[in-house]
């Protein structure tokens, strides 16, 4: 189970409806550093809303110094081009935080073509919580 808040949410309900790109919220690292602290943190996106018509949709995990996400921007992942027609409810794509993270996160959705539909969720969720002995 994981615990989920404004300040590791990306994208609540993001719709995707024609060949644009897509920023949600951005999540504050308050400093320079890999994976939030240390920590092994997950990026989950999950689709609330099946994706029709348009072509593709690609996901990206990007960085940056400022929050405005200026053109200096830096892709720390990126799901590669996903057709339309793989992107049905409650699919799930889940990767780590990679090394080279800058101050600010954001995950990106870019799509190809006219969407009739489509909207998505994703979140950074600690992999597992430091315990106290």
């Amino acid at each position: 189970m994981a615990l989920i808040d404004k300040f590791n949410t990306f994208h609540t309900a993001t719709v995707v409806t024609d060949a644009a790109r897509y920023a949600g919220d951005t999540i504050d690292q308050l400093q320079p550093g890999d994976a939030v602290g240390g920590s092994e943190v997950d990026v989950i996106i999950t689709v609330n809303t099946a994706f029709a018509g348009g072509t593709n949709v690609t996901f990206s995990l990007e960085t940056h110094t400022a929050d405005s996400f200026g053109s200096a921007r830096t892709v720390l992942w990126s799901s590669g081009v996903i057709l339309t027609a793989a992107l049905p409810v409650r699919t799930q794509i889940k990767f780590k935080i990679p090394s080279g993270a800058l101050r600010y996160l954001a995950v990106i959705a870019t799509s190809v073509g006219t969407h009739s539909g489509g909207s998505a969720f994703s979140a950074a969720i600690a992999d597992e919580a430091p315990r106290n002995s």
